[in-house]
């Protein structure tokens, strides 16, 4: 295996140094700019000449906000402690402020730190993204919300209509009931339990062949079956129906499903 010198190790990683699609800075432990590559030179403005010397915490090349971040992330580093990637703003010479993701890794010598490689991710795009998606959760959390109310007010709004609806049949003297597919009780007014002469526990629940013979049964039964399949009222038939003190009664009915 060959082995390369000190000279070409230094030259292939300042290859790979100008090249890497990202920002990178090196400063000491005092935060001054020991270096920059091209690709900083190139995104920031700043000719890397121009920054050698400068001290990053107070140079302008980044908000207040940032510069009081990396100084307090820079001194936990330097006690020993984790740098964690944070996000800095950083100010092109132009005067444009970009958002960056911030890595840290330190350089060590002998144990000792001794310089700092700041390796700055650009996240432009991501943030208008980030934006954009908030801005569509916002709309959609708008929406449900106007939805929610209308929902509300046309629950109130039939609520209402059917407090009126059972008031009218509570207060009609016809007899008045509903049934489900297999004709039991599941509404009626107070006329038809005097009519049919139970009570309401009585009735809830009972099945409307109990107050009928099978040939007013099966005339019944077919009305229904033939208002189910068609979806139009009957139209008026006598029927009748057994009370509960077994008296025949016969009246004229007209059916509604």
């Amino acid at each position: 295996m060959n082995a390369f010198t000190n000279k070409e190790v230094v030259e292939k990683y300042k290859i790979l140094f100008d090249n890497a699609a990202d920002l990178i800075a090196v400063i000491d432990t005092q935060g001054n700019f020991l270096d920059l590559n091209t690709q900083f030179e190139r995104e920031s403005g700043y000719d890397r000449f121009e920054m050698i010397g400068k001290n990053v915490i107070d140079c302008g090349i980044i908000t207040s906000e940032s510069s009081e971040k990396i100084a307090f992330y820079l001194g936990e580093m330097l006690a020993g402690k984790s740098w964690p990637i944070i996000e800095v703003e950083g100010i092109r010479k132009d005067g444009d402020i970009v958002p960056y993701e911030l890595r840290a890794v330190p350089l060590r010598k002998n144990g000792e730190i001794v310089e700092v490689h700041a390796i700055l991710r650009n996240v432009t795009q991501r943030k208008q993204e980030e934006k954009e998606l908030l801005k569509h959760k916002t709309q959609l959390e708008n929406l449900i919300k106007k939805r929610t109310s209308e929902l509300e007010k046309i629950n109130i709004e039939l609520k209402e209509s059917e407090e009126k609806y059972r008031t009218i049949l509570e207060n009609i003297e016809d007899g008045y009931y509903e049934v489900d597919l297999r004709g039991n009780f599941t509404f009626f007014n107070e006329s038809m339990q005097r009519i049919l002469g139970y009570s309401y526990d009585e009735m809830l629940g009972m099945n409307n062949r109990a107050f009928m013979d099978e040939k007013n049964a099966r005339k019944v039964f077919n009305t229904f079956k033939t208002v189910y399949q068609t979806g139009k009222p009957s139209r008026t038939f006598d029927w009748e129906l057994i009370k509960k003190i077994s008296i025949f009664v016969t009246s004229k009915r007209q059916l509604h499903l």
